[in-house]
């Protein structure tokens, strides 16, 4: 009797056994659980702020090995959705040919696209792109103009390749550059075809024997003209700029620049 009154006394020894028994139960349920959550996969970052931030940890092998092309990956998504910092350093990838192909033209679209934005690095080096041709070409104007808008932002690199630059130009050129300068508010949206895009566009086609007039970044009559000449050529209709038309003009510039280059 003693012994079968002690089973069903709420003592220590007794609840000692129903804790360790409820132990047991809980870790065979969650052992034979039919649809665990599966982990979320370091890479699976949501925000385009989450991608840029990821690609530098890819960049800077920062708990990851590093990879510069899944980096590049992240940085095209986060840039496509507007993101300034990661146009900026996409814009790098291009221009250096850090896990993608290098394409200054494409390098200077995304510089102009963060530029816009007011990233101060980028203006910079658009308008180094501007003032010797790279990718784009030259327009000693723009680059006073972007120069000096990124002196404004306080690039102290900017400022001095100003005074550089000005010793090359006249009053004509240097005046309109600053009004320009002065009016300059960055962008609130990057809608296409922007002006970074319209300039790829134009400089494209003049690339490939098309007269679309200056590169300008203004979607004119004659760069209309030459969109539709283009798109004929190339049998996918349409005289507008389309994610077709920039990736057939993209192509064809990668072939002009293996040509060039003996790739």
């Amino acid at each position: 009797m003693l012994q079968s009154s002690a089973l069903h006394r709420p003592g220590c020894a007794g609840r000692s056994v129903w804790l360790l028994l409820a132990l047991v139960f809980a870790l065979a349920g969650c052992a034979i659980d039919p649809d665990p959550a599966p982990p979320v996969p370091f890479d699976h970052a949501q925000s385009p702020d989450q991608r840029y931030r990821l690609a530098l940890r890819y960049l800077n092998a920062d708990g990851v090995p590093r990879d510069e092309s899944r980096a590049a990956q992240l940085l095209a998504s986060a840039a496509e959705e507007g993101h300034a910092d990661a146009q900026a350093l996409l814009a790098d990838a291009y221009a250096e040919g850090l896990g993608v192909e290098r394409e200054p033209a494409w390098a200077t679209m995304w510089y102009g696209r963060a530029a816009a934005q007011g990233q101060a690095d980028a203006q910079y080096r658009l308008a180094v792109a501007y003032a010797n041709g790279s990718g784009t070409d030259p327009d000693i104007v723009a680059a006073y103009r972007w120069l000096t808008i990124a002196a404004k932002a306080g690039h102290a690199e900017a400022a001095q390749a100003r005074e550089v630059l000005a010793g090359r130009m006249i009053r004509q050129e240097i005046e309109p550059a600053q009004r320009a300068a002065k009016r300059w508010r960055p962008a609130s949206d990057q809608r296409e075809p922007d002006e970074p895009l319209v300039r790829f566009v134009q400089f494209a086609l003049k690339q490939l024997g098309y007269n679309p007039g200056p590169t300008d970044g203004v979607l004119g009559r004659r760069t209309l003209t030459a969109i539709a000449a283009f798109h004929r050529r190339e049998k996918i209709g349409g005289s507008r700029i389309t994610p077709e038309l920039v990736e057939r003009l993209r192509a064809r510039l990668v072939q002009i620049q293996a040509a060039r280059t003996g790739g």
